[in-house]
């Protein structure tokens, strides 16, 4: 038969001995201390191992209710049951002693089997608490689990109808990493830590309650009460931060402030996507929910859902904005550029989708398609305007940039619709070459051996514009639009765009300015040699026939 550890502290012996006497009937093994501070000794020898304890009040050293007030701050011994053995027959200082967190009250001299009854009773309450708790404590972290935190957080709302509350939702930019660069074991130990920090933030009263929802995503229900959310998150991420991992991990948290119309399971499904809408965005630490944010979560998931179904039905067409040359006004060139057209939706802005499709990875699939689509333009009009034709950037993206096989699909497209190569330009945006890595350096020095024009757009948005310059077999550059927008009113934007120019010519690249929207801005790039512009004044992007009939126009057909 399993003996219960059964801890006496009186300093008394002959009153430990009535109570071991008493309390003999096979079922207890009696540990004994003579004051507070020996029983908190002897409690940390047994990791835990006690049942339960009797607790005299009025003792030299350490007296009971000062072991009930170290008792409650140590997370080992806080839910030890403890029964208060007194003489006292104050009713305000069992009062005290309740608060402090005493179980229960046993008055001297002792009733033999009341007293073995409110032992057991409180024995038995005790340990069905504690498998309770093993059921509703995630095994990992020992936070709640996610069904019981949606129960426990709706009991506590519900009783406190005079408190404000917010579910946060929290997880780590980059977790993945911890696992594939250090271990799952360290992942592992990470989350560990995470669920102790977030324990001890709800003993110290800065959080109600702490729940995992999965992976390393928590759930916390917070009292606005207590302070700013704002604070509450900068102490977490101080905490984050001193995990001793060589790794830096940013901590995302989503918020949703509590009402009493929608579900707990709902309110966090909120807050999650809000923690979502940040990811990838550096020193951005929290977002509070709010319904046009699910209707932006919403809308993209409808483009995620269509995508696949969208290029297999040629709903992504190309659009054509010409290139002018500065000194003649006549279309050099044009970009393609790619829009949607969804069937009886109309055309979908490129800024709704594409940078969705850069994070998927589905931009791969759509430049493939648009390239095929523009070579076979290309293909037709040369054929019937001949030298009237004009070169066509398209556009490659970061995520294109390091297909190791992209030369070839491009080759091979050229090959494929039989088009002299100097009619494909390929754009490459600067933030596709800001980190002037050397797999990136040597992709786009393989695409101009292979012959390319290579463009670089968006030139002077970024910090590298120049070292990019000197490392990157670059013929082209598009001085981005916001430099000729500004340059209206300061005179050091004109001054930086004379610079640029002057550069550009003297490494042997031609310029393109985009943004060109006024006479005055076409004077000022023409007067500071600007060799090509692209904007409204000129033309706007326009469908596939409409360029095909400036270019017969331009061929005098």
């Amino acid at each position: 038969m399993l003996q219960r550890k059964i801890l006496l502290v009186d300093d008394q012996p002959i009153n430990r001995a009535i109570l071991r006497k008493m309390l003999s009937n096979g079922e207890y093994q009696f540990l004994e201390a003579a004051d507070g501070r020996e029983a908190i000794e002897i409690l940390h020898q047994q990791h835990g191992n006690v049942s339960g304890i009797l607790l005299d009040l009025l003792m030299p050293g350490m007296n009971g209710q000062e072991f009930l007030d170290v008792k409650a701050k140590d997370p080992v011994l806080a839910n030890i049951p403890v029964i208060v053995t007194t003489q006292l027959e104050d009713s305000s200082t069992e009062v005290e002693v309740l608060a402090k967190g005493a179980n229960d009250f046993l008055h001297k001299p002792y009733n033999a089997l009341i007293t073995q009854q409110r032992l057991a009773n409180l024995i038995k309450l005790h340990e069905t608490v504690d498998f309770v708790n093993a059921i509703e404590r995630d095994g990992m972290t020992g936070v709640y689990t996610k069904e019981a935190f949606y129960r426990l957080a709706a009991g506590i709302i519900a009783a406190n109808p005079g408190h404000k509350y917010d579910i946060l939702v929290t997880d780590f930019e980059r977790f993945k990493l911890v696992n594939e660069l250090f271990s799952m074991a360290e992942g592992n130990k990470l989350l560990r830590y995470w669920g102790q920090s977030l324990d001890k933030a709800t003993r110290d009263g800065k959080i109600q309650l702490a729940g995992r929802s999965g992976g390393d995503v928590f759930m916390l229900l917070v009292d606005k009460q207590q302070g700013s959310l704002y604070d509450l998150l900068a102490d977490l991420e101080k905490t984050l931060q001193a995990y001793p991992l060589k790794l830096t991990i940013e901590l995302k948290a989503g918020c949703y402030h509590v009402d009493n119309e929608t579900s707990l399971d709902t309110m966090c499904d909120r807050a999650s996507m809000a923690a979502g809408s940040i990811k990838g965005k550096y020193g951005k630490h929290l977002c509070v929910y709010e319904d046009s944010l699910r209707q932006h979560l919403l809308q993209e998931q409808n483009i995620l859902n269509n995508m696949q179904e969208a290029l297999a039905n040629h709903e992504f067409v190309v659009y054509y904005q010409p290139k002018f040359s500065m000194a003649t006004r006549t279309t050099v060139g044009a970009e393609a550029l790619v829009r949607w057209e969804r069937p009886g939706q109309g055309l979908v802005p490129p800024d709704a989708f594409i940078p969705l499709f850069e994070r998927n990875g589905f931009i791969t699939d759509m430049d493939m398609y648009v390239w095929d689509r523009v070579c076979a333009d290309i293909a037709v009009w040369y054929q019937k305007y001949g030298k009237a034709m004009v070169p066509i950037s398209t556009n490659v993206s970061r995520v294109d940039i390091y297909n190791p096989h992209l030369d070839q699909i491009l080759l091979d497209l050229v090959h494929k619709h039989q088009i002299p190569i100097e009619l494909l330009h390929l754009e490459i945006t600067e933030s596709a070459s800001m980190t002037g890595d050397n797999q990136l350096i040597q992709a786009i020095r393989t695409l101009d051996k292979a012959g390319f024009t290579i463009e670089m757009d968006d030139f002077g948005k970024g910090y590298s514009s120049l070292n990019m310059l000197s490392e990157l077999p670059i013929d082209i550059i598009k001085i981005d639009r916001d430099f000729l927008r500004s340059s209206n009113d300061d005179v050091r934007q004109r001054d930086v765009i004379h610079f640029v120019i002057g550069l550009a010519k003297k490494m042997g690249v031609g310029t393109i300015a985009e943004g060109v929207e006024t006479e005055e801005q076409l004077e000022f790039l023409h007067s500071a040699q600007c060799d090509m512009g692209q904007g409204y004044f000129y033309a706007r992007p326009m469908p596939h026939e409409q360029f095909a009939r400036m270019l017969a126009q331009k061929a005098g057909q």
